[in-house]
């Protein structure tokens, strides 16, 4: 699927971070205060990603922007062995 393929290559080109129950991937050459894109909380299973990364997800896949949180907490999931509770 072609999302698939595009989230995998996004994850790639990102900073992953791991400590306590927290996933982090940030944006390598991002500004400081704007490098996190995406952020799981393994306590509550909450997965925080950036507002105008998931509408750019839902412009190029063609698809509304619940299916594309969805989508993106199923891949999380998926890619990190980890549980999604709730995408934000």
């Amino acid at each position: 699927m072609l999302m698939t393929e595009y989230l995998n290559s996004w994850v790639d080109s990102r900073k992953i971070t791991e400590f306590d129950r927290f996933i982090v991937l940030e944006n390598p050459i991002g500004e400081e205060e704007n490098e996190v894109d995406m952020e799981y909380d393994g306590e509550d299973g909450r997965l925080w990603t950036r507002q105008n990364f998931l509408y750019t997800l839902s412009d190029l896949f063609g698809k509304n922007y619940v299916d594309t949180m969805v989508f993106v907490g199923k891949f999380f999931e998926y890619k990190f062995g980890v549980e999604v509770n709730k995408v934000e």
